[in-house]
């Protein structure tokens, strides 16, 4: 497999200090007492509400595309351990090919494994939504990534809407075109908690 050569070479700082930018009431027969029906009314819409708040889940299925890579040393298969990227994506819904968002991310081949050979590569990455951020981040087997494999890593809201929610990111690189830098499919679920 080709891989790509991209943007300028650079050493990566951290990038973890980047900014982190219906009541549903059911039908009752109401009470003789119009206020005491709009008391228990009241008291139902607050506690279904918060009941739907609190296992409010979204799910997500996006297509990543990777205009900007800067890497500290040239991109390859077969990176040495220290090897560093950064990337600012734009973000688009599966499904209507709509631009939904943005995101930035990190990774860094941390060491190679001895057992197998493999690299074993650390991965940020935040995603910005008009309505709050979210961000993941884990350690995994690289060659995965290379084989175009699903990778799972825990994601946790930061901001907005999704401040404290809880879930699971499961993205794969979809290598469509020879050298040039793959975009991803992403399927994020994530949950207030």
């Amino acid at each position: 497999m080709r891989l790509w050569k991209l943007g300028r070479m650079s050493v990566i700082a951290p990038v973890a200090a980047l900014l982190a930018c219906t009541t549903v009431v059911g039908l009752n027969t109401l009470p003789a007492n119009a206020d005491q029906a709009r008391s228990t009314s009241a008291d139902q819409a607050r506690s279904t509400s918060a009941d739907q708040a609190s296992k409010k889940c979204r799910n997500f299925h996006w297509r990543e595309k990777m205009p900007t890579f800067d890497t500290n040393m040239p991109p390859a298969e077969d990176v040495p351990a220290g090897f560093q990227a950064n990337w600012f994506d734009e973000v688009y819904d599966w499904e209507t090919g709509e631009k939904v968002g943005t995101a930035v991310g990190a990774m860094n081949i941390i060491y190679e494994r001895e057992s197998d050979g493999h690299d074993i590569e650390f991965q940020w990455e935040m995603f910005h939504l008009p309505d709050g951020t979210f961000q993941a981040g884990s350690s995994f087997d690289r060659m995965d990534v290379i084989e175009g494999n699903w990778i799972t890593q825990p994601v946790e809201g930061v901001s907005g809407v999704y401040r404290g929610w809880k879930g699971k990111w499961t993205w794969r690189a979809l290598f469509e075109i020879p050298d040039a830098p793959p975009d991803f499919e992403a399927v994020i679920e994530i949950c207030r908690r």
